[in-house]
């Protein structure tokens, strides 16, 4: 999903990895070196797994990147956004 800030500034926010291998919090740092940005992990209060926040639109990459390391299958990711 991605939201806009301003006119021009956008945050992308990736929810529902319930993978239970998978680390959010060093995922949110992994992708916070590769795209120079600010990424951000936020735990879900109710026990569920939360999302990571990265600044920018980051949508595109993010698919890639989930689908090349077996993390998601295209059919199970949804983009939204413009």
């Amino acid at each position: 999903k991605i939201k806009s800030r301003t006119k021009r500034k956008f945050c992308t926010t990736i929810t529902g990895l319930h993978n239970s291998d998978l680390d959010l919090d060093k995922l949110a740092g992994k992708w916070r070196k590769m795209y120079s940005c600010s990424a951000a992990y936020d735990k879900d209060d109710n026990g569920g797994n939360g999302s990571i926040k990265i600044a920018g639109d980051r949508r595109e990459s993010i698919l890639e990147y989930l689908t090349e390391n077996n993390i998601a299958t295209k059919e199970q990711i949804r983009v939204h956004g413009y």
